[in-house]
């Protein structure tokens, strides 16, 4: 019912299920926060840490890789290499070049298993 001489300027309106939930916050208490999982924290920064060690494992081989590209391009220099030499040349890089992927950096990292 409306009251037209009431001298309420704003109105207050709340859901049954609010009022409820602070209702029983009130008789029972709050909910107590879940405690951290101590165990299955563990078990995240142990994975963590396995994948940046294969990360960094996988970025020295890429390294040692190019290395070796470097020194076979040095051993086999590009005018005095015969037919015969430039093929098994190509053939190893491409079975080397099978393993290896570029990251977005543009670094060479070898491709885990």
């Amino acid at each position: 019912v409306l009251d037209l001489e009431s001298t309420a300027s704003e109105v207050n309106l709340t859901s049954g299920i609010d009022e409820l939930k602070l209702r029983l916050e009130i008789l029972i208490g709050k909910k107590p926060d879940a405690a951290v999982d101590e165990s299955r924290k563990a078990q995240v920064e142990k994975e963590a840490a396995l994948l940046a060690r294969k990360e960094k494992v996988a970025l020295a081989g890429g390294r040692m890789i190019s290395a070796a590209f470097a020194f076979l391009g040095e051993l086999f220099p590009q005018g005095d290499a015969s037919p015969e030499t430039l093929k098994a040349a190509n053939a190893f890089k491409q079975k080397l070049s099978e393993g290896l992927e570029r990251s977005e950096d543009g670094d060479d990292r070898l491709i885990p298993k």
